[in-house]
């Protein structure tokens, strides 16, 4: 949605905003996902640095959209932390409650609980409609409704739930959408492109009229068969290589049958977009399954594991758990012999200068 309504990532989710202006753990958390996910993108930026008035003039038809949007991690961070600390205290409560005949359970911490995970969840569908653009003006029933008994409460996070489920799978078709209308556009931009190249190159051709035969002649003039045969074949690698850094270059961008221009979601649209849309892609549905391989990809992008591939340093291993129990174990037993005999401990860095 942030690439859908062009929200300028630096300017709403830069690291100035929230981790030194707002430090709140939840908003930070949020934040640092989205600028990951959209790292190298093309569209999430503003309208004015892109230059599109008539997008930025229709800004006031998708206000709320458009805020929402902007404001994911001030709602979004919160609402987790909210949701997961109070799954943690309801947790809690029922596994200490027993039931006893005639004595009557209170419930007070738990319906509080729900309470609160209810909020956060209502949270997280407002803001999903207002980025969906499918709010109807009803997304405040639940959030005024007064219920005070477990049961209700239970019912209504439920059904909350499951209507959360619905609207964040029709932003996700919206944004997919999205996604194959932009790679099909910058396609027919980049072949208009390579048609423009491709007449310009005639036209000088024809141009230099029959000035390059008789330049071919002449170059080749005095060699041999195979000296010529050799001479073409070092041009055709040494121009295969440059469209294959050219191609690495464009970030995506390849070419198909017969020269044909592709343009895939890696080369315009953020990282963690372009691996989460082919998810989405093959299945749509927000199963447990599918959510467990959305956390992977964003955790692999915030480790780093996917833009680059950690290296233990030469002379260095790593130490697995049962192994540091042993070595711990060993240096409790060192350090204690050595301050029996009236050793003292000092602590070096652990880099020093060379000279």
């Amino acid at each position: 949605s942030a690439e859908r309504f062009s929200v300028d990532v630096n300017e709403w989710y830069g690291e100035a905003k929230f981790d030194i202006m707002r430090p709140h753990r939840g908003c930070m958390d949020s934040a640092s996902k989205i600028r990951t996910a959209l790292q190298g993108s093309k569209f999430a930026i503003s309208q004015s640095k892109k230059g599109n008035a008539a997008a930025a003039s229709s800004e006031e038809e998708v206000s709320e959209a458009v805020k929402a949007t902007r404001m994911v991690p001030q709602y979004h961070g919160p609402s987790k932390d909210m949701i997961h600390s109070n799954c943690a205290t309801l947790e809690l409560e029922m596994n200490c409650s027993e039931w006893n005949d005639g004595v009557e359970l209170d419930d007070t911490i738990a319906c509080l609980a729900l309470q609160s995970i209810l909020n956060g969840a209502v949270s997280l569908l407002d803001g999903s409609k207002s980025r969906s653009s499918t709010s109807s003006g009803e997304e405040g029933e639940v959030q005024s409704t007064v219920v005070s008994d477990l049961f209700s409460l239970s019912q209504l996070l439920s059904t909350t739930v499951s209507e959360l489920k619905v609207v964040l799978e029709e932003e996700a078709k919206i944004g997919l959408n999205f996604i194959t209308a932009e790679i099909e556009k910058e396609t027919i931009e980049a072949k208009k492109k390579e048609e423009e190249k491709r007449k310009r190159a005639e036209a000088h051709a024809a141009k230099a009229g029959g000035g390059d035969a008789k330049a071919d002649k002449d170059e080749f003039a005095g060699k041999s068969e195979a000296q010529i045969a050799k001479i073409l074949k070092k041009r055709a690698e040494k121009e295969a290589k440059a469209a294959a850094k050219k191609a690495k270059k464009g970030g995506g961008t390849t070419a198909g049958a017969a020269g044909e221009v592709i343009i895939t979601a890696s080369s315009i649209f953020g990282v963690g977009t372009s691996l989460i849309s082919a998810k989405l892609t093959t299945n749509p549905s927000l199963t447990p399954d599918t959510v467990s391989d959305l956390t992977s990809i964003l955790e692999n992008l915030l480790s780093g594991g996917i833009q680059r591939k950690p290296k233990i340093a030469k002379g260095t291993r790593d130490y697995l758990p049962d192994q540091m129990a042993i070595r711990d174990k060993a240096f409790q037993i060192i350090r204690r012999v050595f301050k029996s005999h009236g050793a003292v401990e000092i602590d070096t860095p652990v880099f020093e200068l060379k000279d």
